[in-house]
Parts: structure tokens; C-alpha cells; sequence
């Protein structure tokens, strides 16, 4: 396994159910992503893509395969500990934006640094960077029922980054965000990549096709048999 990778998955499969009504949701994939590389998983409703993203968060355990997390395997991880390990390792935005209802929006993206043990001072200053930059200031002290669907999407964005974790997955991140060009930009950003016209797809270092194949654009390795996905977002 590469030194540098950030996540690296082998043979991820994924069955829902037994017997006459199993669903394959992810059929024996396996890829490897360096630190610093965006890669898109890109296909239709279905084909796989939050199971398999699910899988790599530590947030879902596969029916078979293993996955290392910056080094760690978090297929062998207890209940107990994925906890930590997620928090320090991997920052997850999910696609519908997952906000604690009882938090205001600084508490909210303050809550995965509460995991980890840090400089309060250091967080706290990184916290009012990330309202800064994601443009919600003014919203620190409000309720996920007081924000727009734009605004619960930056916070789950910035909910993300806390903890500048070395793994970021993003269920369609800027899916409903047509409109709010500074969730792109701070995506991309935080990727070193140009802010520029081209589809996001070409600012990408590989795009993987759930269920339609496989491309390689650039330095990740995948040596998927596909996610040949039934069933399962």
C-alpha cells in the first residue's frame, strides 16, 4: 500500500438483505487515492455511489472487503473506536446536510473537533475562519431551522473541514447549489485547484462511473469490476 495514500479500498462489496430479496449494492470494488487528489464518483440514482461513500466514511460496514483510512484499516475498527478515527481522519458532507437540530450553526461545526483532543484557541480561530469564508457570520448563533437549504449545506460543509482531516467524502456537495458559486469555490480551494470554467469533472484528477464502467484521468489507481450497482443510492 502506497505511503501516500488517503483512502484505499479492496474487493468493497455491499449486499442488503438474504435470499430471494438480496440487493447488491456495491460489487467488489477497489480503489486508492493519494493525499491531495479529487476524485468524483459519478452516475445515476442508485448506482451505488452513497454505499459505497458510506462504506469509505466508516459509517457503513461492508458485507466483505477491507478499507484503510490514512493507514488505519477501519474495517477492523470496534464500535467504540470508529468514532475518533472518523473524527480525526475523515470529514463527511452528507447530502442532506445531517445538522444537529438542538445546535446553532457554530456549535454544529464545532462538534467533530469536540472528538479530537486540540487547542480550543486553535479551533475556535479555525471556526471563525470557516463563517467567514462560507459567508455565515451572521448566522453563527442561529438554528438549522432558521437557514435556508443553502445555508444548512455550507455549514455542513464547514462541519466538514474542522478538523482538516486528511480525507474528505462529499455526498453531492454542491448538488443543490446552483446558485451559491462560493460553495464551489471553497471546495475546490481547499483542493489547491483552479477556480476556473471548466466542469468540475475536468478539475479532477479521476472520475470513477458507478455502475458504467471505469475511467482513469489521472494519478488514482481503481481496480474496480465496477460498481455495478442494483438498488442502494
Amino acid at each position: 500500500m502506497s505511503g501516500k495514500s488517503a483512502v484505499r479500498a479492496i474487493g468493497l462489496t455491499k449486499v442488503y438483505g438474504s435470499g430471494h430479496t438480496a440487493v447488491l449494492a456495491v460489487d467488489n470494488v477497489s480503489l486508492e487515492v493519494d493525499k491531495g487528489e479529487l476524485v468524483l464518483i459519478m452516475g445515476p440514482s442508485g448506482s451505488g455511489k452513497t454505499t459505497l461513500l458510506s462504506m469509505l466514511g466508516g459509517l457503513l460496514r461492508p458485507t466483505s472487503g477491507q478499507i484503510f483510512v490514512n493507514g488505519t484499516e477501519v474495517t477492523g475498527l470496534s464500535e467504540s473506536r470508529l468514532p475518533e478515527v472518523r473524527a480525526r481522519e475523515i470529514g463527511f458532507i452528507f447530502q442532506a446536510f445531517n445538522l444537529l437540530s438542538s445546535l446553532t450553526v457554530e456549535e454544529n461545526i464545532l462538534f467533530p473537533a469536540s472528538l479530537v483532543p486540540g487547542s480550543a484557541k486553535a479551533v475556535r480561530r479555525r471556526t471563525a475562519e470557516l463563517l467567514e469564508r462560507l459567508g455565515l457570520s451572521h448566522r453563527r448563533r442561529y438554528l438549522p431551522r432558521d437557514l435556508s437549504g443553502g445555508e444548512k449545506q455550507r455549514v455542513a460543509i464547514a462541519r466538514a473541514l474542522i478538523n482538516d482531516t486528511k480525507l474528505i467524502l462529499a455526498d453531492e456537495p454542491i448538488g443543490t447549489s446552483g446558485r451559491h458559486k462560493r460553495k464551489r469555490s471553497t471546495i475546490e480551494g481547499s483542493y489547491n485547484q483552479p477556480r476556473s470554467k471548466p466542469p468540475i469533472s475536468r478539475l479532477s484528477d479521476a472520475v470513477q462511473l458507478a455502475g458504467l464502467g471505469f475511467i482513469s484521468g489521472g494519478g488514482a489507481r481503481f481496480g474496480a469490476t465496477g460498481a455495478r450497482a442494483a438498488g442502494g443510492g
